[in-house]
Order: C-alpha cells, then structure tokens, then sequence
C-alpha cells in the first residue's frame, strides 16, 4: 500500500554449498525480514509436564525434539525450490517452497518412511527467525492468552495484536515452552514501519519469542533434569531476549496434559503421532 514496493525471494534462494540449504531471503522495500532459513521442526521446548512423562514419549524422542536434518535432495528451479531431508533416521520430509505470480511465497512440508507410527512427537510445523526490530505479533486466532489443543477453552477467537516481548510467560518458573495460539487463520509479524510477513493458512498454531527454543529447552538424561549441555538456563528469569524474533507455525501441536500435575500424557485426542502423509502448508506474504 501506499505506492511501497513489495518484492519477495525464494526462501531457498542463498545456497553456499551444493546440496545444503544456509540461508534465505524475503524483502520488503529492500529491508531483510528473515535472519535464518525456513526449516522443518517436530520439537517444542519441554514443559514440566513433558519431562515428568518423557520415558512415556518413546525410544525416538530426542531423535524428533533436536532432529539432525540431512539433505537427501535439493532442487532449485524458477518458481522455487524443493527439498528432501532425512529426520535422524526416523522418517523423510519433503519441503516445497512456491513464489506464486502475486509476490506470496507457498510453504508445504510432508512426512514419508515414517519408522515409528507409536513415537510421540511434540508439533509438525516450521521455524525460523526474524530480526529483532519484528516486534508486532498481530493474528487472528485463539486469545488473548496463550493456549494449547487442550487448553484453549478459556481463550476466544478474535483478531489481536500484541508485543513479541510480551509472548513469554515469565510467571514460569523453570525454561518451557510458551506463546502459544491455536486456531490461527492469519498471523502477521512486522517493524514499527508496518514492513513484515503475514502468514494465511487454515488451523494453524504458532508463537513469536524474543528467545529461541534452544533456549528455553531444559537439559535432561533419560528425563531426569540436569544441566548437561552448556550454558543450560534452570530459571525463567536466567533467560535473556537475543535480539531476534523466534518463530514457530505448526499444522499440529501435541496438547499438555498436567492432568496430574506432573507426568501423565495428553488424553489420546490430544496426542501427537507422525505418519505417512502427515503434512502442513500454508502462504508467506510480504506485507508494508
């Protein structure tokens, strides 16, 4: 609007090396809305209810949570790219990225040669990140709260805009996942200018952090708790913003359970198992 110019790129567009997908780009009016490349993601950072019941997950579970992406193929043409990764040996997932004639940008992502249909996984969606000056959460969807599949009658769905910073529940007193909309239709991020990318879809779930997932994921062996990777936050209030806006949108979201408190699964229709087919889509577009 406005007379601005809205130009979009490829999000497989920067390739450093043959066959490994570094980096992305999506422009609006010259400004880079994307500080990381648009990936696959299967794990969410484990709440205190996932690390009371994690032996229940499955043999797989870290395998899903941090999986090792391998590229099996790579292809790049004029109107987008595909790709095909490995998930850890667990399964494959066939990625299309689509620029459409109207500047929007297709994003379409399908499981296949899934080893184990019983392995709980925690969501199906993709991450990336975002500079830090993105700092409008704008969506239409379940709110004003956080919510989660089986938490969410508490919520209304409605159009809301609120603050990334604002996005974490520091009321929490350990690292777990937060954030969290379901029902998303339509979900916009953007700068002071307005510049950002909207998100269209149906059903989806998504958050916009000012901390990564890493971040907030508590170490733990055999799901007993404890710091074993470096630099392991163990309070809410360690957790520093890293001047990016961290964003997840999934196809499916697996419920929280606390049905106890601590330690039992989600009732079985809130439960998440991958399978052939398994698949989530939904449209970029650049927005000003």
């Amino acid at each position: 609007g406005s007379g601005k110019s809205v130009t979009a790129y490829s999000i497989l567009q920067i390739l450093t090396s043959p066959g490994k997908i570094v980096g992305g780009s999506v422009k609006v009016d010259g400004v880079e809305l994307l500080a990381g490349p648009v990936m696959p993601c299967f794990g969410r950072a484990m709440t205190e209810n996932d690390l009371g019941a994690y032996k229940k997950f499955g043999s797989h579970t870290q395998d899903w949570l941090w999986p090792s992406l391998e590229p099996v193929s790579v292809s790049i043409n004029p109107d987008g790219c595909t790709a095909e990764y490995d998930v850890s040996g667990q399964a494959r997932v066939h990625v299309e990225y689509t620029l459409e004639a109207d500047g929007s940008i297709g994003v379409c992502a399908t499981l296949s040669e899934v080893k184990d249909p019983k392995q709980l996984i925690s969501r199906f969606g993709f991450e990336w990140a975002m500079p830090g000056s993105v700092k409008e959460f704008e969506f239409f969807g379940y709110g004003p709260y956080e919510n989660y599949p089986d938490r969410v009658s508490c919520c209304q769905k409605g159009l809301f805009r609120q603050k990334v910073a604002d996005q974490y529940h520091w009321g929490y007193v350990r690292p777990q996942d937060s954030g969290l909309h379901t029902g998303i239709q339509t979900l916009r991020l953007d700068d002071e200018s307005g510049a950002g990318l909207m998100v269209v879809g149906s059903g989806l779930c998504a958050s916009a952090l000012p901390m990564s997932r890493r971040a907030l994921d508590l170490s733990y062996t055999e799901g007993v708790r404890n710091a074993v990777r470096p630099g392991t936050q163990t309070h809410s209030y360690d957790i520093e913003p890293d001047g990016l806006t961290h964003v997840n949108v999934d196809g499916y979201h697996m419920g929280l359970g606390s049905i106890n408190s601590w330690g039992r699964l989600p009732l079985e229709q809130y439960l998440l198992r991958p399978y052939d087919g398994m698949s989530i889509s939904f449209r970029f577009v650049p927005v000003k």
